[in-house]
C-alpha cells in the first residue's frame, strides 16, 4: 500500500486543478490501495456555519457532517492523482456510513487518515469504496465508509440491472425546501465547491438541467433533525437516490423505527410522476462502540 503524508488536507483549488488535469491527461493506472494522512484543523468560526446551514444548533459537539466534510479532502485527493483509475469528475456519491466514536470538540488536535480500500461491481459502472477516520491524542474518535460510482467505467465487472422495489412514500413529519443561497452556504461552509452543485452549465455536462443539492447537506439536515444522539457515539447510514434540483423542496419523515431513528426524504408525486427518495437511512445510538481494524 502507497501511504502519502500531507502537511495539511488540499484546498478546493488545488483538486480542482488536479480534477482538471485528470481529464485533460492520457494516463490511467491500475487500482492500487493508497492512504493520504494529514493534521486537520478544526475553524469554530466554520463549524458554526456549517451548523446554521444544515439546521443545527451550534454546540461544543462537531457535528458529524462536519467530520465528514474535514476529511472528505483527503479522499478526493487520492481520487485525483493522475494515476488514478479513472477521472473522479463525475463522480456519483451512492452512500456513507459514518461512526461516532467519541464527541470531538473545537480546539482539539485532530489527524486524518483516508484510504482508498476496494473496488466493487455495479451495474452503471465501477464503485471505489473509501475509508477515512479522524484521530485526536492518538485515539480513533471517527470513522466512515462512503461509496463513489465512476459512471461508464467497468473495471470490475459489469453485472445486469437489479429490480428497483416500488417505492411507497410513509406519512412525512416534514419538508425541506433549498433556495438560491442554500448550496453556495454549505459550499463556503464545507468545502465542497463542486461544480455540478453551483453552476448550471456544470450540471448540464452533468446531464442535468440545472445545479443539484449537495447529497450530504440533505443527508446532514435530516441528521439534524434526529435530535441528540449525534452528540453522542452514534452510527449514521445514508443511501442516496434521485438528486435534488435547485431549487427544490422535499418531503421528508425523521422519526423512530426500533432502535433507530429513520431518515428519509423523497420527491412528492406530482403531474403522474411517481414518488421518488432522494435519501434513505438512520441514526442509531451505541451503548458501546465495536473495535473495528
Amino acid at each position: 500500500m502507497d501511504h502519502t503524508e500531507l502537511s495539511r488536507p488540499p484546498g478546493p483549488g488545488a483538486l480542482a486543478i488536479a480534477a482538471a488535469r485528470q481529464l485533460a491527461g492520457k494516463r490511467r493506472g491500475e487500482f492500487r490501495r493508497q492512504s493520504a494522512h494529514a493534521p486537520l484543523s478544526v475553524d469554530p468560526a466554520r463549524h458554526a456555519a456549517f451548523s446554521r446551514a444544515v439546521g443545527a444548533g451550534v454546540s461544543d459537539a462537531l457535528h458529524p457532517g462536519y467530520l465528514h466534510a474535514l476529511v472528505f479532502p483527503l479522499v478526493t485527493w487520492l481520487l485525483t492523482r493522475p494515476d488514478a483509475p479513472f477521472p473522479a469528475a463525475g463522480i456519483v456519491h451512492l452512500s456513507n456510513e459514518a461512526t461516532l466514536e467519541e464527541p470531538v470538540c473545537p480546539g482539539e488536535e485532530l489527524h486524518g487518515v483516508a484510504l482508498l480500500e476496494r473496488l466493487e461491481e455495479h451495474h452503471a459502472g465501477t464503485v471505489v469504496v473509501a475509508r477515512a477516520e479522524i484521530y485526536q491524542a492518538g485515539r480513533r474518535v471517527f470513522r466512515e465508509t462512503a461509496e463513489y460510482l465512476a459512471r461508464g467505467v467497468w473495471l470490475a465487472g459489469h453485472p445486469d440491472r437489479p429490480e428497483r422495489p416500488e417505492f411507497v412514500p410513509p406519512e412525512p413529519t416534514a419538508t425541506i425546501g433549498f433556495g438560491p443561497r442554500d448550496n453556495r452556504e454549505y459550499a463556503r461552509a464545507s468545502g465542497d465547491w463542486n461544480p455540478i452543485h453551483l453552476s448550471r452549465a456544470a450540471a448540464r455536462l452533468g446531464g442535468m438541467r440545472q445545479p443539484i443539492v449537495h447529497g450530504m447537506n440533505l443527508a446532514s439536515r435530516l441528521a439534524s433533525m434526529g435530535g441528540a444522539a449525534l452528540k453522542r457515539p452514534h452510527r449514521w447510514r445514508v443511501e442516496f437516490g434521485a438528486p435534488v434540483p435547485m431549487p427544490g423542496t422535499v418531503a421528508a419523515r425523521v422519526a423512530p423505527a426500533g432502535e433507530d431513528v429513520e431518515l428519509l426524504a423523497w420527491r412528492p408525486p406530482r403531474r403522474g410522476r411517481p414518488a421518488r427518495p432522494h435519501v434513505t437511512g438512520f441514526v442509531t445510538e451505541l451503548a458501546e462502540v465495536e473495535a473495528e481494524v
